[in-house]
């Protein structure tokens, strides 16, 4: 090591900033093509699979009619034609309603380790899956012919214009490396001829970037080639800063997506519970009055009895329509209660409110619940405790959850290091900050679990009235 630094020592001003000036090219230039690359990759796939699903859908409806007339020899034609007329397509495959293959463009029989495949995508609307294949990653995608009533179509299509365009770009952005690892260099050879006080002056601005100040700049003291290199450090220093508004944007991007994809879930919830407690319940409770005249009556009346209360069960815990229609108030007491008799645990629940409120904005009442709900689940089923209590406190600007219980407790440095057990804080934590929340935790082992959550009430989402 100490021959190395002697070394270094030995090189002139001249090396040592050329090589600094190259590395720092490489560097940003690296960073530059794996980002660029990545981004690119995932947009040109979503393309590939947008692409694959039109090309399906557009020859399940051209297959329609000799599918309806029997004519397989003008399907075979159609599947032919389209297969030729697009390298990229790999196959393209046609089944009757029962799911046999009735036309493809394999040469032999269709293969099988696809046939699997091919039940993953039967959906009623069709479906696109991304496989690994031999010739790369390979989109199918499929399509009902008339609705699912004469089958569907089925064709995978490779990825071959994606590495296209990639192998295009990685070539555009290596010459582009290249470029500005010269640029870099040369900018380097300029430094190299005066050694004074703007190079200090350079340095400790780079420091103060270093520091996270990106409002850093160097004062341009002459016009010579230190002055120059002056001012490519500042406008170096404003693309970091431009840089950093960029992740900041994208940051915020990503958690609108999360935010949204969290609203799906639970709609998605909302019907499930829906469906779950009007049809599957009624049809059931129907079942159930039509068999109490048959001589075994007892037993299918209890077997029915079960059913029904699992599905009541089931459909509240997807999406307790309680909580819509009367409140988190409501619907955490309804949820506590059925937990601590279920679970034998002493359960205390007490929600407080300011006189003259109305409810919070629903998605904070949904978020609370959740949170509450996956803290109560984890307190019966992890903690080993006696006694738990869960606290709604909602004052004019915010809410607080309070759920604590006395149970064995856990390691909260170990917990939050990828272990399993920090996946239910998480996802915790994500729908505490989508809302801008604070979310604590606090614990140790044989001290029990403190998980306090504060969600502000803010002026532009307005809090329905109580029913």
């Amino acid at each position: 090591m100490s021959t190395v630094l002697r070394f270094l020592r030995s090189l002139s001003i001249y090396w040592k900033i050329l090589g600094i000036g190259a590395g720092v090219a490489f560097l940003f230039g690296s960073v530059t093509l794996v980002v660029a690359r990545s981004a690119m990759s995932h947009a040109l796939y979503g393309i590939l699979e947008d692409q694959a699903s039109s090309r399906a859908h557009g020859l399940a409806a051209d297959c329609e009619r000799p599918l309806i007339t029997g004519d397989l020899y003008a399907v075979e034609q159609r599947i032919d034609r389209a297969l030729e007329a697009s390298p990229d397509l790999l196959f393209i495959l046609v089944q009757d309603p029962q799911g046999d293959v009735v036309a493809h463009t394999f040469e032999g029989d269709v293969p099988d380790d696809l046939v699997p495949h091919l039940a993953a995508t039967s959906g009623a609307e069709g479906a696109t899956i991304v496989l690994d294949s031999a010739d790369g990653l390979v989109v199918e995608s499929s399509a009902p012919i008339l609705d699912g009533k004469a089958g569907r179509l089925c064709l995978g299509l490779t990825d071959g214009m994606v590495r296209r365009e990639l192998d295009l770009l990685t070539s555009s952005m290596i010459w582009a490396l290249v470029l500005c690892a010269g640029l870099g260099m040369f900018l380097a050879l300029l430094v190299t001829f005066l050694i004074s006080e703007p190079i200090r002056e350079l340095v400790e601005a780079a420091r103060r970037i270093q520091r996270g100040d990106f409002d850093a700049r160097a004062g341009v003291l002459s016009f010579d080639e230190i002055g120059t290199l002056a001012l490519a450090f500042n406008k170096m220093a404003e693309s970091l800063r431009g840089f950093r508004d960029e992740v900041k944007e994208k940051e915020r991007a990503r958690a609108s997506l999360i935010e949204r994809i969290v609203r799906v879930q639970e709609d998605e919830r909302r019907n499930i519970s829906r469906e779950l407690h009007d049809h599957f319940g009624q049809s059931l409770s129907a079942l159930l009055f039509a068999v109490r005249s048959d001589v075994h009556r007892k037993e299918i009346e209890g077997t029915i009895v079960g059913l029904i209360d699992d599905l009541r069960r089931l459909a509240w815990e997807m999406r307790p329509p309680v909580l819509d229609e009367y409140g988190l108030d409501r619907a955490l007491s309804r949820y506590v209660k059925e937990m601590s008799r279920s679970s034998g645990m002493d359960i205390q629940y007490e929600y407080g409110r300011e006189p003259g409120l109305g409810r919070a904005p629903a998605r904070v009442e949904e978020a609370l619940y959740r949170v509450a709900q996956e803290a109560v689940t984890n307190v019966v089923r992890h903690s080993g405790a006696e006694r738990a209590s869960v606290v709604v406190l909602q004052g004019s600007g915010e809410v607080l959850l309070l759920v604590e219980d006395d149970g064995r407790g856990f390691d909260l440095d170990g917990t939050t290091r990828g272990t399993p057990s920090s996946l239910g804080i998480t996802g915790m934590m994500e729908r505490v900050g989508l809302l801008g929340g604070d979310f604590q935790v606090k614990s140790s082992p044989g001290k029990g679990v403190a998980i306090r959550v504060t969600i502000p009430l803010r002026e532009e989402q307005p809090c329905p009235s109580a029913s």
